[in-house]
């Protein structure tokens, strides 16, 4: 005689068993699929990489809470283009270290710490007469052949704009007091020079005895020998200069500005916003989402196009040796291997062809915390790849 109700402890047990094998099948295909990922993007062997650098100890701190104690060991690597050498700042939780190294080998030439109160992410450094100033919430100078430490000293106003070097001159505003000052390099000593007209609301640019900054919503060209306004523009924000020009990137359109009158020399209208550009010796490179443009410096023509074939986002970009390089960032916070599919792509400038593509390690090309990355040496492309400094041959 057939039972009309099965034994309920069967059934449930039936159905746990089932939901366990589909949970272990769906975990088996998501594993073989970030392999699968992880094996295209990261490659068995880089014959462009010359060498890495990764001889960084990592210093734990341990902070006591309320109710245990925390130990931590993250650390960051930032990269600098030194002229000779190369800079790296090493950060800690508690420590800042900073190592420079050979373009050639990579081979570590000194070691040096700044003060951990120093630990901001707002640093930069300027190579100036066999000296490394440094640039943090104070400015301490190394020697450059030995890393000594020569003189430190606090910068004396909360809020600063980045620091410039005009000919002989080390220039810095203080943001809160609209006030320009002149740093003396051999002693560190801040002397105002000149009070600004407007509200500074962006980094510092200069040339001769003029400084440009941007003064939302426009731009100011200020000569501060003779204390005065040279000209402004109702378009903000000065990107970039060169001999003759001052370049704006304004929303979708590009803009090229007469350096001694302010006059708009000529515009070009992008069909995207979010361009990017670098200067080469007679024309722009433009960087938009879609296309990667050509554009001849003093007439604003467009002297060719190609599409923008990159795998993420194109950042950072520079040009050496009529190629393009750029920081092709595979950005998504969803995405556990961002990281290993951004890389530094090259591309021919007048064809698009792309020349080089440099990958290295699970880690990837660590995009977050470099600078001036990628650097562009005379043999070599440098990168912060993981927490190692990577050397890759040039095309």
């Amino acid at each position: 005689m057939l039972r009309k109700n099965p034994d309920k402890g069967f059934v449930l047990t039936s159905i746990v068993g089932f939901i366990f094998i589909i949970l272990f099948l769906i975990v088996v295909f998501a594993v073989s699929v970030k392999l699968v990922v992880v094996d295209r993007f990261t490659p068995k062997s880089d014959s462009s990489l010359v060498w890495r650098s990764d001889k960084y100890p990592e210093k734990c701190a341990k902070y006591v809470g309320d109710t245990k104690t925390v130990t931590k060991c993250d650390k960051t690597v930032i990269l600098f283009d030194a002229g000779d050498n190369l800079m790296t700042l090493v950060r800690g939780w508690d420590y800042v270290d900073l190592y420079a190294l050979s373009k050639e080998t990579g081979k570590q030439l000194w070691q040096s710490s700044l003060v951990p109160e120093a630990h901001t992410y707002f640093s930069y450094l300027i190579n100036y007469r066999n000296r490394i100033y440094f640039f943090t919430d104070r400015i301490s100078v190394f020697d450059e052949d030995t890393g000594g430490l020569v003189i430190e000293k606090a910068i004396p106003f909360r809020e600063a704009t980045n620091s410039v070097l005009a000919g002989e001159k080390f220039l810095i505003a203080d943001k809160d007091k609209n006030k320009l000052y002149e740093i003396n390099p051999e002693n560190l000593i801040f002397t105002p020079i000149a009070d600004l007209p407007y509200k500074i609301s962006s980094d510092l640019q200069a040339d001769d005895n003029i400084v440009y900054y941007k003064s939302h919503p426009r731009t100011i060209a200020f000569d501060y020998v003779n204390n005065r306004v040279v000209w402004e523009s109702d378009f903000y924000s000065p990107d970039s200069i060169d001999d003759k020009y001052v370049y704006i990137m304004f929303g979708t359109r590009m803009i090229a500005l007469d350096k001694k009158t302010g006059d708009v020399i000529w515009e070009v209208k992008l069909p995207n916003k979010n361009n990017k550009f670098a200067l080469q010796e007679d024309s722009l490179v433009v960087v938009g989402e879609e296309e990667i443009y050509k554009i001849d410096n003093n007439s604003g023509n467009v002297i060719n196009s190609y599409p923008n074939n990159s795998d993420g986002e194109l950042k950072h970009i520079k040009v050496n040796d009529s190629n393009l390089y750029a920081l092709d960032v595979f950005n998504d916070e969803f995405d556990l291997l961002s990281q290993i599919k951004s890389s530094i792509i090259v591309q021919d400038i007048d064809t698009g062809v792309q020349l080089a593509r440099y990958r290295y390690g699970r880690s990837g090309i660590d995009y977050i915390s470099n600078v001036e990355h990628p650097i562009i040496g005379e043999k070599y492309v440098y990168a912060v790849c993981g927490k190692a400094v990577c050397a890759f041959k040039k095309p």
